[in-house]
């Protein structure tokens, strides 16, 4: 029963996410379950992360602000240039 309403949060904000969202920004943000899930694997299973599994949370987490951050810095070229070309 809690799996199930964990899946549910999980699908619920993800649509949720996708009315607000480009789906490249959502879905990054989506990989961010990955990084949870092997933290909390080890956390609570007691297990130690090798090289190659830290490596991959950081270049995810790199790579998701980079999509983040790509985004903002497209959505403010996009508005100068247009209020350029309005003038």
């Amino acid at each position: 029963m809690i799996t199930s309403v964990f899946l549910f949060g999980y699908v619920f904000t993800w649509y949720s996410g996708l009315k607000e969202l480009k789906t490249s920004v959502a879905t990054s943000i989506l990989l961010l379950g990955s990084v949870i899930t092997s933290m909390l694997e080890l956390v609570f299973s007691n297990t130690i992360m090798n090289a190659p599994q830290i490596g991959g949370m950081i270049l995810l987490i790199l790579g998701i602000i980079s999509v983040v951050r790509l985004t903002d810095i497209l959505k403010k070229a996009q508005l100068i240039f247009s209020t350029a070309k309005a003038r």
